[in-house]
């Protein structure tokens, strides 16, 4: 507990308490209206360390506009990357619209990837490219985080190009917010190697607007592959579903089924994946994938892995209608 506690408001004291009370059910704590000093930082994060229960901290705003006496972002930063680098049940951190340029040691911590966060807010700040470079390491490290927000934030094309070339080895964030941050088309391209090829399938929703120089066409396949990604492209990769053990028993469940009465083996249609033959499709998947798909859609799928038309039950009066989609030049290139 930190000895200077004279300058700690009322209303902060009675959050702690309720915070390092066993007994409490306080699951989002809401600071965006408070505005918190070095000290009170300190104080906070000391009793957030302690809790096991709290979901939700949302202190936008709340650092901006304080006197600091000489402190850096770090210093203020430091006790609340502490505070969670460890954190059990903490899943959403607010922290935009704070003026913040040095994030180096939230990003240092939650690069450790022990703990639970899953959601963190950073717009409009001014992160500068050290805390860039930390936060591309969590983005390749962390397998828990699925929100990042770092819109507006002047992140530039470089920063972007960074953010960009970690997506290749992430395999967990749904949500990356890189609108307003002057990027170009060195972060276009990069974007289109992490997510092209089949390399990043999990991203979901990624923000883009408000960068003027971002190359349209580019953005446009960006943004299909993003799309792509919403609709089950992680299943070109991975599109059986089953352990070893599971096909192995399925075949041989299979090869007992298809013996007539004579114990002669009976001809059947059997569901192949493009992964070759010792690989099968979940019965029923891909009829549902490709059906809730829009035309282009189901034409992108069919053109990464062509032994779908088998599984999927499509004849071929659809796929011409597929083929002749008006769509279908967006899939092109691609």
């Amino acid at each position: 507990m930190s000895d200077n506690t004279s300058s700690i408001p009322r209303w902060l004291e009675e959050q702690c308490f309720r915070l390092r009370d066993e007994g409490s059910n306080l699951r989002d704590l809401n600071l965006n209206i408070r505005r918190l000093d070095p000290i009170m930082m300190d104080f906070f994060s000391e009793a957030l360390e302690d809790n096991t229960r709290i979901e939700s901290v949302n202190m936008t705003s709340s650092l901006s506009f304080v006197n600091r006496d000489g402190h850096t972002d770090r210093d203020i930063l430091t006790p609340l990357a502490n505070a969670i680098r460890r954190h059990v049940s903490l899943k959403t951190l607010h922290l935009s619209y704070n003026l913040l340029k040095d994030a180096t040691s939230l990003g240092a911590n939650l690069e450790m990837n022990q703990s639970s966060l899953k959601e963190l807010y950073l717009d409009q700040n001014r992160l500068d490219n050290n805390t860039v470079v930390t936060l591309a390491r969590v983005i390749r490290q962390n397998d828990t985080l699925t929100l990042l927000q770092l819109n507006y934030n002047n992140i530039g094309d470089e920063g972007g190009k960074i953010i960009a070339d970690a997506l290749k080895d992430n395999t967990c964030l749904k949500t990356l917010g890189l609108a307003h941050n002057s990027l170009k088309s060195e972060t276009a391209s990069s974007l289109l190697r992490s997510l092209e090829c089949n390399r990043n399938v999990t991203l979901v929703r990624l923000f883009l607007h408000g960068n003027p120089e971002f190359p349209k066409s580019l953005e446009r396949t960006i943004s299909y592959l993003v799309q792509a990604n919403r609709a089950g492209r992680y299943l070109l990769r991975n599109d059986d579903g089953e352990s070893k053990s599971a096909i192995a028993e399925n075949n041989k469940r299979d090869s007992d089924n298809d013996k007539d009465k004579n114990g002669k083996k009976e001809k059947k249609n059997v569901v192949v994946g493009g992964g070759g033959d010792s690989k099968r499709h979940v019965l029923g998947l891909w009829p549902l994938v490709l059906q809730r798909s829009e035309p282009d859609m189901v034409y992108f799928f069919l053109v990464q892995k062509p032994s779908l038309v088998r599984s999927s039950g499509y004849d071929e009066h659809q796929q011409k209608m597929v083929a002749e989609s008006p769509k279908r030049k967006r899939a092109e290139p691609l």
